[in-house]
């Protein structure tokens, strides 16, 4: 029997660990630095020809989108940046001063004081 049938939160702890909503620097760096490797590794496997190849080429692109929609979509979400600066990993050259400032920049200060509740207006009573 399965230890965490009755427990969905570790189910949902375990798919938050790879397809996180947002993700910090260290995070960032992490899954950054083991993506490349294995996307290295796949690299310097493909020298073989025929059917492993292709494969290899199915593997590489899995990693590609994975490391798109769960790297850095959510470290964009994390520093307030639109999604659709996402497609700026699609141009070649801008991709990479892109995924520095990814790296590299701190999340806003906003993000991390409550927002303090809204004022009510001039001559309302609050009830509450």
């Amino acid at each position: 029997m399965n230890a965490n049938v009755d427990k969905p939160c570790a189910r949902w702890l375990l798919l938050e660990l790879f397809f996180p909503k947002r993700i910090g620097r260290l995070s960032c760096w992490i899954r950054s630095g083991a993506v490349l490797v294995l996307q290295l590794g796949l690299i310097g496997a493909s020298g073989s020809y025929g059917s492993e190849l292709i494969t290899l080429t199915l593997l590489l692109l899995t990693v590609c989108v994975y490391v798109l929609f769960w790297v850095v979509l959510p470290r964009m979400r994390d520093l307030s940046i639109h999604p659709l600066w996402l497609f700026l990993f699609l141009v070649p050259i801008v991709d990479m001063p892109f995924s520095l400032v990814l790296l590299f920049r701190p999340r806003p200060i906003s993000s991390f004081a409550a927002q303090p509740p809204p004022l009510p207006k001039q001559g309302q009573l609050q009830l509450g």
